[in-house]
């Protein structure tokens, strides 16, 4: 129930909401919340899931067998499209661990190379708790998916990447869906997060917010990019 509380604090008034999470800096739980959100979205929409994997593996698998001209047989071929669901799950809650913990720690280390304030407790609470709008967001796109059918892999239509047609480079489409509205959101709870805690003056709190969402933006482009360039094999 104080987990709740906090919560709803961090939504509904961030500054007051954050100034309990950096003095507690309890991440645990919260932790454990963001690296399975996303887990439990895939899942529950396992179906969607699955077809989509399949289908990216399968076409993966038969363009490189073609350009290397590699010894598999079609036996082998279909049981790596058959697994690669489950070793996309895999991946996805293993990176989701290590994305937390790494910006939790490289935004720790930004503060102290500027001599900030605040432990890596602290930090790590932060981003934990600015993780809820992303939480809220699978939530959202789960119970979308009932009616369209589709879980929006590589751009939400909350995303600015949406709306662009497909003769925009993957690279440039990839960026331009990292700018997605929960992701704002949440990059705006981190502001605050921040100013609970660093010492800094508004301005460097919101250039520090700017560049980690610039680096996301980058990881969102990269990742389109590297989707897109597997899928015109």
């Amino acid at each position: 129930m104080k987990k709740l509380k906090k919560i709803i604090h961090v939504i509904g008034s961030p500054e007051k909401g954050f100034q309990q999470v950096t003095q507690e800096a309890h991440f645990l739980i919260m932790a454990c919340i963001v690296v399975t959100s996303k887990i439990v979205l895939l899942v529950a929409r396992f179906d969607l899931f699955r077809e989509y994997c399949e289908a990216l593996t399968y076409q993966y698998m038969y363009s490189m067998k073609d350009l290397f001209n590699l010894n598999l047989t079609n036996v082998q071929i279909e049981k790596m499209v058959s697994e690669s669901p489950y070793q996309s799950l895999r991946s996805t809650f293993l990176n989701s661990i290590v994305m937390y913990f790494l910006a939790g720690i490289f935004i720790w280390m930004l503060v102290k190379i500027r001599k900030g304030e605040g432990n890596l407790r602290q930090y790590l609470s932060i981003m934990a708790y600015a993780h809820i709008p992303l939480v809220l967001s699978y939530l959202f796109l789960g119970l979308v998916s009932i009616g369209t059918n589709e879980l929006y892999f590589n751009s939400s239509f909350t995303s600015i990447g949406y709306y662009f047609p497909g003769t925009v480079s993957p690279f440039l489409k990839g960026i331009l869906s990292g700018v997605e509205l929960f992701a704002v959101w949440k990059y705006i709870l981190v502001y605050y997060g921040l100013k609970s805690v660093t010492g800094f003056k508004k301005r460097d709190n919101i250039i520090i917010c700017i560049f980690m969402f610039g680096i996301l933006m980058l990881i969102s482009g990269l990742n389109v990019w590297a989707g897109e360039g597997i899928g015109n094999l």
